[in-house]
């Protein structure tokens, strides 16, 4: 796996809420130092969510290929060669995947509660 916004530091952050936006998904959480870090994934097509303690990171999956392509082939009849899309997983401390995400890219910020 590859971490996502390794200048962020999500060690025990706690999942504040998550809602979706248009095509996207918006995942809010509470950083250890007040902070909340909104993570958005542009153009999710398929998340999955778990009850989790609190978290240790974000990350890409990057050996999951046909998990990937049972999802992707529900919205292509032919899969294209090039296609965006990418696995995304939140863990908690645990490594227990919090949130499962299939999305074309995201977008973290980190603002002021």
């Amino acid at each position: 796996m590859k971490e996502i916004a390794s200048n962020i530091d999500f060690a025990d952050s706690s999942y504040i809420s998550c809602e979706t936006h248009k095509e996207n998904l918006i995942v809010r959480v509470s950083s250890w130092d007040e902070k909340e870090i909104e993570i958005t994934f542009i153009n999710a097509i398929q998340f999955t969510y778990k009850q989790g303690s609190l978290i240790a990171g974000l990350y890409e999956k990057t050996n999951e290929k046909t998990f990937l392509e049972e999802i992707l082939s529900r919205y292509f009849v032919k899969i294209p060669e090039d296609n965006p899309f990418k696995i995304y997983v939140i863990l908690d401390i645990e490594d227990f995947v919090f949130f499962e995400i299939v999305a074309e890219s995201i977008l973290v910020l980190k603002n002021d509660l």
